[in-house]
């Protein structure tokens, strides 16, 4: 099995390591459509940080903080216990 539970699979950070690895490979052949990418990701700091050549664990590292700080907001509104 590849992922042995549901919580191990982080998909943004797969669509990330996608995104980096595609942005790699294509060379001069790749284009941005800026405003979309800037608009997709709520930030221009994922297409700069690719094309700096930051690696995923780079451009995720801000992810942990914030995702916390989301998950002790929520956790009194939350109906049924969560195993995270």
């Amino acid at each position: 099995m590849l992922v042995p539970l549901a919580t191990d699979y982080d998909a943004p950070r797969a669509g990330l390591a996608t995104l980096v690895e595609v942005y790699k490979r294509s060379g001069e052949h790749w284009a941005w459509r800026e405003g979309a990418m800037d608009r997709l990701s709520g930030t221009d700091a994922i297409r700069k940080g690719v094309e700096a050549g930051r690696d995923v664990d780079g451009l995720t590292a801000a992810w942990n903080e914030g995702i916390a700080r989301f998950m002790k907001q929520r956790a009194p509104y939350l109906i049924y216990r969560c195993r995270t």
